[in-house]
């Protein structure tokens, strides 16, 4: 997100029709249309990282230190966090304005409605409730620690916050609403089953009366 031109992942999954270019190539298109293709991509791709040590055994909040009694903290220097936040930032925000600009303009054009959504994370200045686990210090992304990591997402949260706004959209700022909690959240960004249903949950409160007021003859129950 944020890059001034499609990753490799991104024209493979929005390209049309079968890549003749590789074998690799022409199973991962195919699998946009042959559900057994599917199915084996899937598999392997589990298996993969199961080798690789991928697969989701026990939390990352089950490995905790000995000593400590909590996720091993990740203490950066000041001025290393801010030269990586720097380099992280540059003209990213302006192209993943772009981005969204680009993805309602297309949506509009297709009779589309745009609903934006803000990404949410367990890192971020802030206690876990259950454990008492200081969250900006565990480590979160881009190699920072979780309190800068929360300061950069937010900053891309608050872009789309911005687009949404000016162009008057629904937003669901699910970054604001979910709660910093073990109970919620499997790793840092990823969703427990409990964080699946507090997400389905809250995005059916907020979405429901926005879209009943745009479509009020589609309505068939009160939200």
């Amino acid at each position: 997100v944020g890059l001034g031109r499609p990753s490799r992942f991104d024209q493979d999954a929005t390209a049309s029709g079968i890549d003749f270019s590789s074998t690799k190539q022409v199973l991962i298109s195919s699998a946009k249309y042959l559900d057994i293709t599917a199915l084996a991509l899937s598999a392997f791709r589990a298996a993969r990282a199961y080798n690789w040590g991928l697969s989701r055994n026990p939390s990352m909040w089950s490995q905790v230190s000995d000593s400590g009694g909590h996720p091993d903290y990740f203490d950066a220097e000041d001025d290393e966090s801010a030269a990586r936040k720097q380099a992280l930032l540059g003209d990213h925000l302006s192209d993943y304005r772009l981005r969204l600009l680009e993805l309602v303009d297309v949506g509009e054009a297709n009779g589309i409605v745009t609903v934006f959504i803000t990404q949410p994370a367990a890192f971020g200045t802030a206690i876990e409730p259950a454990t008492g686990w200081d969250l900006g210090r565990i480590r979160g992304l881009w190699d920072l620690d979780g309190h800068n990591s929360w300061q950069v997402l937010e900053l891309y949260n608050d872009v789309t916050r911005t687009v949404a706004r000016e162009r008057g959209l629904s937003l669901i700022d699910l970054a604001q609403a979910m709660p910093k909690s073990i109970e919620y959240f499997y790793d840092t960004i990823h969703f427990t089953n409990h964080g699946a249903e507090f997400v389905a949950d809250y995005v059916q409160d907020q979405l429901c009366p926005a879209v009943a007021a745009q479509f009020p003859a589609h309505q068939v129950r009160p939200c």
